[in-house]
């Protein structure tokens, strides 16, 4: 999607983002009348993780993490709550309180678990 970036030393430049819409609803985006959209390049990214995906109409579906805070020199790690790696006494965090934690410098998030997979893309 090209759009345009003010830069520090307030010029204009053209800048590049890649973002991911779901499929097959126009609340995300909508074409042009008149326009061609041929030549628009897209990639179907098939979704490795229940979280990534919609849930089943009528089904509500959480995202539950917890922190792993390593004792030592470590930061802390994030996980999937029931991740076989988390800490079974973690706190249960909402989203919210992840991608807040995953902010904070030396946190990193569990490559075994949904962790960094989904908080990656927040």
């Amino acid at each position: 999607m090209p759009l345009w970036s003010v830069t520090a030393d307030q010029y204009v430049e053209p800048v590049e983002y890649t973002v991911w819409v779901p499929a097959g609803g126009d609340e995300y985006l909508r074409p042009v009348d008149g326009q061609d959209y041929g030549a628009v390049p897209t990639e179907v990214h098939p979704p490795s993780h229940p979280y990534l995906t919609p849930p089943p109409p009528g089904v509500e579906q959480r995202w539950a993490w917890t922190i792993e805070r390593p004792g030592g020199r470590g930061g802390a790690v994030l996980h999937e709550h029931g991740c076989v790696h988390a800490p079974a006494d973690g706190p249960e965090l909402s989203l919210d309180d992840a991608v807040t934690a995953y902010a904070r410098p030396g946190t990193r998030a569990c490559g075994e678990c949904a962790a960094a997979e989904v908080l990656d893309r927040l």
